[in-house]
């Protein structure tokens, strides 16, 4: 699934969306959300969600093997979420979702 697919459905499920560039990056900048909860389990549901509803509604119906690979890339793509603590909020960041350097840092 296309990273930015990915960022409007973290929007879309309510989630204050940033580029971020976590322990031993080095300056490189990926996809994070910050929120409140440090529950990553229930944020990555709540992405899964929205992007499987964007995915239900935008594929064709009768291409299942296609659906399925778009789950499957959808589900690789949030595995190995990693969490900073802000002091009062979390930040929740992909490393491997590198932040598209057409969209501003901070939607």
């Amino acid at each position: 699934m296309d990273t930015k697919l990915i960022i409007n459905a973290m929007r879309d499920a309510g989630f204050k969306v940033q580029s971020y560039s976590g322990r031993s990056m080095y300056g490189k900048r990926c996809v994070a959300v910050v929120c409140d909860s440090n529950n990553i389990s229930d944020i990555i549901l709540d992405i899964l969600s929205e992007s499987m509803d964007f995915i239900d509604h935008h594929s064709y119906q009768d291409d299942n093997d296609s659906i399925r690979d778009s789950y499957d890339n959808l589900i690789d793509s949030l595995r190995n979420a990693q969490m900073d603590s802000l002091g009062t909020s979390y930040v929740v960041y992909w490393s491997g979702l590198e932040w598209p350097s057409d969209i501003d840092e901070e939607i």
